[in-house]
């Protein structure tokens, strides 16, 4: 069956969004679309479209913040039962290169968690993109921000925790998701 793709047109700006990247849309403006499609058995034709458009629910969100040194060899912050580990040298899925910087460690974890960067180099092969939280880099150096994947209270429930130095999280759960209203 194809994997449908959606054109939309939001404020003069143009986006095309499959299920994986529809996903990982930022969190503002808080809008989530839902689209399903069915095809024929007799070639990709759709013959049936439902988009349904839920406004105003908002996502979990956590922070991981890594405070005034790099992270040690070994330490750990674990999202959503996913261990992220830092070290020098990558040997295992999920390893997380250490940088020379606070920044670049933060921006290490968030592209080992999006599933972004240079595989090999900044996170080690074998890692997979988290399939329940996307991250971003924080305004300052060392934070890294956090979100469910989706809008809603589920994400609420989706765990944070740390193991080590110079790192902390924001608390033991991702907190604020709010469901939204379905409007259409």
């Amino acid at each position: 069956m194809p994997i449908l793709t959606v054109s939309i047109e939001y404020s003069g700006n143009v986006g095309v969004f499959s299920p994986t990247n529809l996903a990982r849309m930022s969190p503002a403006p808080r809008l989530s679309l839902v689209a399903q499609a069915m095809t024929a058995q007799a070639g990709d034709m759709i013959t049936a479209l439902r988009s349904n458009i839920i406004a105003d629910g908002v996502r979990a969100s956590g922070t991981w913040t890594n405070t005034v040194a790099v992270p040690a060899v070994n330490d750990t912050v674990t999202i959503g039962g996913r261990a992220y580990r830092f070290v020098t040298t990558l040997s295992a899925p999920f390893d997380v290169r250490i940088g020379a910087t606070i920044a670049a460690t933060r921006d290490n974890l968030v592209a080992a968690i999006n599933g972004t960067g240079v595989v090999g180099t900044t996170y080690s092969t074998g890692t997979l993109p988290n399939p329940n939280v996307f991250a971003t880099p924080g305004v300052a150096a060392g934070v890294a921000n956090i979100f469910a994947m989706f809008p809603g209270t589920a994400g609420n429930a989706i765990t944070l925790a740390e193991a080590g130095v110079n790192t902390v999280v924001s608390g033991a759960t991702l907190t604020g998701g709010t469901n939204g209203t379905l409007i259409v």
